[in-house]
């Protein structure tokens, strides 16, 4: 009853503060407020979610989507809080959140834990691998008939839209995984293999993303075809963010060793200056971050210190950053293409459970990772989305289509993935067992 009445009563301000006169607000005011909105608003309801058994961040994605651009937006903009307006300002705030994500995906991993799994984690990304992008391009070629936007490509164009679309679909979201492993205080099997496939794989699906996004723009005659400096390109960006990471990580830890004060405000500083500045130099910053998080766990003694300075922070950080996912996912997209975005968004589902399964069997996986890991990758977001700009930029014409059904299926994905990764957890009775099995974390202390 307190947490509806709290509820009530900021929404009663919030809107109180929508409807006074127009004169009365300027742009900063509106961003200030929107921010209030989502620090008390959205926890309140990912709080009321949790109560009915969903994960939080599904509520914070709902208050996101509702209260923003594409629902009370669309019946009247004064009900809209997270205008676009609002969320365009808010989101330097995503570096931040992102950083963080990615310092802790690298601090959650420790060496000894990803020798003891390298079987299931390498049998589980050869799966996917290889069904999900081969699946994928099959099935958007046979469908090809089936839906318009597709049959009004030439069989070049199809091929190149079957490539992107396969590519995509491998894509996951760390920042979900995350969240939900901390959400529900997880350990075992299917966290740790899944935590650490999502983080690996993010580093394979960016550099097939680049030489994938060159052949497409080859097969439809886009300025900018396939180049020789793309492999160059790609060796550096993955190379220079490895050594960017290390270099942040063995800063962050002499800072931890020999300074040690403020080191919230200190992780804050680099997750932030990691995300926005690293990719000035075609780097990056998430990836830095997490080898930065890992180097810190696993080569210093200050891996504790770390993660303890980010789970400070991680509950808002969590709050701002999925409201803004919420708020930023495309409807309209959704409305105009759910057919064919629907269609892509099972198919996916499918092949990464069977792929998933099949590499974790043949890898002598435990047989809760065989039946329930593949919960873990159904979320998209973060990289899925930047993909999606990408291709939009690169493929003059078609690439506007593609991005259009991208988006729609990660309004799907994003809405359907923490809700079944949690599932998973709890059918693989994981959820709560981090002080009786020992994770990718390690082996928690009774402070933590």
């Amino acid at each position: 009853m307190t947490r509806v009445i709290g509820l009530l009563g900021a929404l009663a301000v919030v809107l109180a503060v929508r409807l006074a006169p127009a004169g009365d607000s300027t742009a900063g005011a509106s961003a200030v407020m929107a921010l209030g909105f989502v620090l008390i608003v959205s926890f309140l309801v990912g709080d009321a979610v949790a109560l009915a058994g969903l994960p939080a961040i599904t509520g914070y994605l709902l208050a996101g989507m509702v209260f923003g651009p594409y629902v009370f937006g669309w019946v009247d903009p004064v009900f809209s809080v997270l205008s676009r307006e609002s969320v365009s300002a808010l989101r330097l705030l995503d570096a931040v959140a992102l950083g963080l994500i990615a310092l802790t995906a690298g601090g959650e991993l420790r060496i000894s834990a990803v020798k003891r799994h390298w079987h299931s984690i390498s049998g589980v990304l050869g799966g996917q691998v290889i069904l999900v992008f081969a699946g994928m391009v099959g099935g958007v070629l046979i469908a090809r008939d089936t839906f318009p936007a597709l049959n009004a490509y030439s069989k070049e164009t199809a091929l190149a839209a079957a490539l992107l679309f396969a590519t995509v679909a491998l894509a996951n979201s760390p920042a979900v995984v995350l969240a939900i492993i901390q959400e529900c205080r997880s350990r075992g099997p299917v966290t740790d293999v899944v935590l650490a496939v999502t983080v690996v794989k993010d580093v394979v699906v960016i550099a097939l993303f680049i030489v994938v996004l060159s052949v497409a723009a080859l097969l439809t005659g886009a300025n900018g075809g396939f180049q020789g400096g793309v492999l160059l390109g790609l060796g550096w960006e993955v190379g220079g963010s490895l050594g960017a990471g290390l270099l942040l990580g063995w800063l962050v830890a002499m800072y931890l060793k020999h300074v040690a004060h403020e080191a919230p405000l200190l992780v804050l500083a680099v997750a932030f200056v990691a995300v926005t500045l690293l990719p000035a130099w075609h780097l990056s910053g998430i990836l830095a971050c997490i080898v930065a998080g890992f180097y810190i766990e696993n080569f210093s003694e200050h891996g504790d210190d770390l993660i303890r300075a980010i789970e400070r922070h991680a509950l808002p950080v969590y709050v701002v950053f999925f409201t803004m996912a919420g708020a930023g996912l495309d409807l309209e997209a959704l409305a105009t293409t759910w057919p064919l975005a629907l269609y892509l968004a099972g198919l996916r589902l499918g092949l990464t459970a069977a792929g998933t399964a099949l590499g974790a069997a043949w890898a002598g996986s435990p047989v809760n990772v065989v039946k329930h890991g593949w919960s873990g990758f159904v979320a998209q977001a973060g990289v899925t989305l930047g993909f999606a700009v990408l291709i939009q930029q690169r493929l003059p014409g078609i690439g506007e289509e593609i991005m259009t059904v991208i988006l729609a299926m990660v309004a799907i994905n994003q809405l359907l993935g923490p809700v079944l990764f949690r599932l998973g957890l709890r059918l693989a009775r994981e959820i709560g067992a981090e002080e009786i099995s020992p994770g990718l974390a390690g082996e928690e202390t009774q402070n933590r």
